[in-house]
């Protein structure tokens, strides 16, 4: 009797658990409050790219926040530049159609959002000289994903991008509400034609000054 009450308690403290982990995970991820002096540090990685470029991510950048900006600097020398991609974790920049594109708060989880943006691409251009994309993003739940800067759970987000002619592109990425951003990232440029770029963003690090 004794072994049956203990295997009953167990029993109890363990559907108690899931049960307000499930309810905790259908809750709506809301918008974080930044601080002075939070910093993050990323580290980017590209390949398969058609042509090189000047704005290439590749290393590692450090973003540190101050009086309401984001400041993004190449972490090895400090030196300050500005990244579409990069300030997108963080639902702002306008790189994609702008940050809420990627993170349009609250998170609701199965929920599905569309954002239009226009874009110019040299030798994809239409009469107006611009390329209009539809972007659907859809929450699919909350997943525990490891990165260097540690693990944490977050919302796995799946965004792609439709352009009638010139092609899909598709973003696969994650956010977390311990770190106010987003820690892993895909793009994949290369699902409609099968040749495209592709760009990696992980979070290496984060906390505040």
């Amino acid at each position: 009797m004794k072994y049956f009450k203990s295997f009953l308690t167990l029993l109890l403290v363990i559907f108690f658990g899931s049960f307000i982990n499930m309810v905790f995970a259908s809750e709506p991820v809301q918008a974080p409050v930044f601080e002075d002096g939070e910093y993050w540090v990323f580290r980017a990685k590209e390949w398969d790219w058609i042509s090189s470029s000047s704005s290439a991510l590749i290393g590692d950048y450090k973003v540190i926040y101050k009086s309401g900006v984001f400041n993004i600097y190449i972490k090895d020398t400090m030196q300050e530049i500005r990244s579409g991609p990069i300030l997108s974790h963080f639902g702002k920049g306008t790189a994609y159609g702008g940050g809420e594109c990627f993170l349009d708060f609250p998170l609701a989880m199965g929920n599905k959002k569309e954002c239009k943006y226009e874009i110019v691409l040299v030798g994809q251009r239409d009469r107006e000289g611009k390329l209009r994309f539809q972007a659907e993003t859809s929450a699919l739940g909350m997943e525990k994903v490891a990165v260097q800067a540690g693990e944490f759970d977050s919302v796995k987000l799946l965004r792609v991008d439709y352009d009638g002619g010139y092609g899909t592109w598709q973003f696969t990425y994650y956010y977390s509400p311990q770190t106010k951003s987003i820690i892993k990232y895909l793009y994949d440029s290369s699902l409609k034609s099968g040749k495209g770029g592709k760009r990696s963003i992980e979070l290496v690090a984060y906390g505040k000054e």
